[in-house]
């Protein structure tokens, strides 16, 4: 009979990837695969896996250290029964060396056919989900269970009740990383209903907590991570707390992806910063710090349900233990970081300060590991009681005559704007000086033409995080660039470590990492506050970053033109629906991502909606019907408190105001990013949300030369739509066209009249057009963006012998003449001026901040 007990099964819906195989022969494979065969020979058992998968297993194995499952292993060496190989495969599972624990599986399926042997199809498809392999996964957990339910074991009384409500559970988290939010929740109540035991019941509630999150069910979100961690404190009664806390964090780090009102925004910023004190003070003191009179316990243990009662009974609260270097498991227990938070327009840097610190308390030292080639290579971004400069400016590697740059990100996927914001910046580097190579998590699979601009390789490594973290250190780095921070666990935890002397964040989170171990920011003089020098002496509390910000001239950032391509059937879809409004309808666009959309945007489209009759208001739908149905909701209600007087309100004539408003608001299912621009073919005015806009949005609408209106505010993340519309100077294909008069407002009122005019002036809107058409190719593959990376990289690498000039000539580059300095310098003081003058603008900046 098979020991399932020792199973480790803690996954959840959103870390899987798929794992690829990676690339031979390049200088920073074949290091990679040094470090992993120093020691130890590979055995013939070994080296059948690796031949089936086509992966180097043999080498994996050897690099495991010995204490690693080392009783495991000798018993297995010594019994040589499947048995203990099963053991053995099971605890390198819970190490997290899942590649070779898959093998381990599937040998022994394939040789074992016993009944006792079923619940290895949950094995593999657990091993198998973690690899990024979804569909296959729920294949091997269905298999079990059409085997086990008609047996009538698969009840909470059955024989094996708890190996079935693992394989519920994986079901479950298959079912979400695919986004099949119904058949997950089908999945994860039937995992509930038959669980018997606390420590399964911990990851169920967990998974259901990550359910409801995903359905912007918030209440019921933090029910389930209460639950789980309720479920956690009875499941270690051995006073073990090793990850006990992680489902506590995960109700502290939540926020409501869809805020219901401007004023829930600000609630929910004030109960967000009060649980992560409440979590602090949980690490630093345990549960005798927090008092059931203070506002943070309530924040973090109040009943969401009910908010004047607490989740819990106070003498739980007060036992809680000191909950220091706990938090041993960060990736795969916290899962999301506070990703939806950074929406909502505020000054972040407290809070993102505040959550880097409270995991710096969590979690233990090794979240801070350095890696091993910075031991003989220390500068003052290391560690300033060293601070031993370097002699000649050199790579790290002194075997190496280049710098070797790295590139990490989540988001390396063909339509994602992370990865297309880099594309042109590593192929234009100069060789000679730098030699590139890209880490890649996650589900994303980029284009080979991405692939093929790194000198050194590509390495996709699903959510393999030990994996991940081996190359990281073997590549030997010189600066790690991080291609954003906070849209996944395993990328932000990621930047921690110190893999490089330089770690840099780019803007594909664009907001501060609050983390101790990112050095620069890198960002635009056009994508800052005009006045950034007043971020200084008495106002210093206000400026936004952690890292050093480095400000490159011209617009900053720059994409690759879209690829023609043919419509799909959902964009086909789209276009026969346009056919249903009036003929003289104007179509006002505004798709993005429903949680960009926040809540102090929705009076500009009922106020656009009220000023123009013959326009229709065009969304993008998100792929769960229950988030849709919660943003109608809220645009129903700022339709209501426009249309309708006090009185009004519930009464059939208000009603009908409503509905007749409302039935000009349309949601359309979500398109793929390469094909947004046959969509955006049809819109008569596009609109850019804020307080956070975007970038690749604006630029498609650019492409297709439709007229966009803007509302830049304080921050870095509302601004990029402004810069790419400074970077075209219309007024220099139309004299009589200006994009601060035509699409860069001022105020909510001004917005409203920019967009009204450009939808019902044909002839102007015809004008504006024109002038964004013919200046469009000013913010495609603007070759000034890498000029001024590599500029920067030099500088911060400390390569001072090579002249710019003879950067510029190494690279092909030459400024254009809306490119010089002093036409750059006019744009600046004229922003400047602008904001001087816009005291609406200030007053509604310093109301988000």
């Amino acid at each position: 009979m098979i020991i399932r007990r020792s199973l480790y099964f803690l996954i959840f819906a959103d870390i899987f990837g798929r794992i690829k195989s990676l690339p031979r022969g390049t200088k920073v494979a074949r290091s990679l695969h040094e470090l992993m065969n120093r020691e130890g020979t590979s055995t013939n058992n070994t080296a059948k896996i690796s031949n089936k998968y086509n992966l180097d297993f043999s080498k994996l194995l050897n690099s495991i250290p010995n204490d690693i499952c080392d009783q495991e292993r000798s018993l297995f060496m010594k019994s040589k029964s499947w048995q203990d190989y099963y053991h053995a495969a099971i605890c390198l599972h819970r190490h997290k060396y899942n590649d070779f624990a898959l093998e381990m599986f599937l040998s022994i399926y394939e040789l074992e056919e016993s009944a006792n042997f079923h619940f290895l199809k949950v094995n593999i498809g657990i091993a198998t989900l973690q690899r990024g392999d979804a569909y296959n996964a729920i294949n091997h957990f269905l298999e079990y269970l059409r085997f086990m339910e008609p047996t009538e074991t698969c009840t909470r009384q059955g024989r094996r009740a708890n190996e079935c409500a693992v394989a519920f559970n994986s079901l479950g988290c298959a079912y979400l990383s695919i986004f099949e939010y119904d058949k997950a929740y089908d999945a994860l109540l039937k995992a509930e209903k038959i669980s018997n035991i606390n420590q399964d019941r911990y990851h169920i509630y967990s998974n259901l907590g990550a359910y409801y999150q995903g359905v912007s069910n918030t209440t019921a979100a933090a029910i389930s991570y209460l639950s789980a961690f309720q479920a956690q404190l009875l499941a270690k009664k051995d006073k073990n707390i090793e990850n006990i806390i992680a489902p506590l964090v995960r109700r502290a780090i939540l926020v409501q992806k869809i805020p219901e009102s401007v004023e829930a925004v600000f609630h929910m910023k004030k109960d967000f910063v009060q649980r992560i004190r409440a979590i602090s003070s949980l690490a630093s003191h345990g549960g005798a710090a927090l008092s059931h009179h203070d506002d943070k316990t309530y924040a973090l243990f109040g009943d969401p349900g009910n908010p004047s009662s607490l989740f819990f009974l106070e003498e739980e609260i007060y036992q809680l233990p000191v909950f220091q270097s706990s938090l041993t498991d960060w990736v795969q227990g916290i899962q999301t970081p506070h990703f939806h938070l950074h929406y909502y327009g505020f000054h972040d840097r407290p809070i993102q300060e505040m959550v880097a610190d409270m995991y710096t308390k969590l979690c233990p030292t090794s979240l801070f590991e350095i890696s091993p080639h910075l031991a003989q290579y220390s500068t003052p971004l290391l560690a300033k009681s060293q601070n031993v400069p370097i002699a000649h400016p050199s790579p790290i590697n002194q075997n190496r005559d280049k710098f070797r740059i790295g590139f990490i990100s989540c988001k390396f996927g063909i339509d994602e704007p992370h990865g297309l914001l880099l594309i042109d910046v590593v192929r234009r580097l100069p060789r000679n000086i730098f030699e590139t190579v890209a880490f890649s998590h996650g589900v994303k699979s980029p284009s080979q033409e991405f692939v093929d601009v790194f000198s050194e390789g590509f390495y996709h490594v699903g959510h393999d995080e030990n994996r991940m973290r081996t190359y990281l250190k073997a590549a030997e780095l010189d600066c790690l660039v991080f291609g954003e921070t906070q849209n996944e666990a395993s990328v932000y935890f990621q930047g921690f470590q110190r893999y490089a002397p330089i770690q840099i964040a780019v803007m594909g989170s664009p907001v501060t990492s609050g983390n101790p171990s990112i050095d620069y920011f890198l960002s635009g003089d056009m994508l800052e506050h005009p006045f950034r020098t007043w971020f200084s002496g008495k106002r210093s509390q206000d400026e936004h970053y952690t890292e050093q910000v480095v400000l490159f001239e011209g617009q900053a950032i720059s994409f690759p033109p879209s690829v023609e391509n043919h419509p799909t059937v959902k964009v086909r879809n789209y276009i026969r629906s346009t056919n249903h409004y009036p003929p003289d309808s104007n179509i006002y666009m505004c798709f993005q991502s429903v949680f960009k959309i926040q809540p102090i945007f929705d009076s500009v489209l009922v106020k656009i909606l009220h000023a123009d009759e013959k326009g229709h208001i065009v969304l993008q739908a998100s792929t769960q019907a229950k988030v849709d149905m919660t943003f109608q909701a809220r645009i129903s209600n700022a339709v209501r408190n426009h249309v309708c007087i006090h009185d009004e309100y519930g009464t059939d004539n208000c009603l009908l105001k409503v509905n007749k408003t409302m039935s000009r608001v349309h949601f359309h299912d979500r398109v793929p990013s390469m094909e947004v621009n046959h969509v955006y073919k049809h819109a008569t005015v596009v609109l850019a949300p804020f307080p956070f806009d975007g970038s690749r949005t604006a630029s498609n609408a650019i492409e297709n030369g439709i007229p966009i209106v803007t509302l830049p505010t304080k921050y870095l993340r509302g601004r990029m739509t402004a810069n790419f519309l400074t970077t075209l100077e219309l007024h220099t294909a139309d004299k009589d066209i200006f994009a601060e008069q035509c699409c860069i407002a001022t105020s909510i009122p001004d917005y409203v009249a920019k967009a009204v005019r450009l939808a019902r002036d044909v002839q102007y809107r015809q004008k504006v057009s024109l002038a964004i058409q013919q200046r469009s190719h000013r913010i495609w593959n603007d070759h000034q963006v890498a000029f001024e990376w590599a500029r920067f990289l030099m500088r911060a690498l400390g390569v001072n012998h090579i002249p710019q000039n003879q950067i510029a000539k190494s690279m092909s580059y030459s400024p254009a003449a809306w490119q010089q300095q002093e036409l750059l310098d006019r744009q600046h003081l004229s922003q400047q001026m602008r904001w001087k003058l816009s005291r609406e603008l200030r007053n509604i900046a310093e109301r988000l901040t």
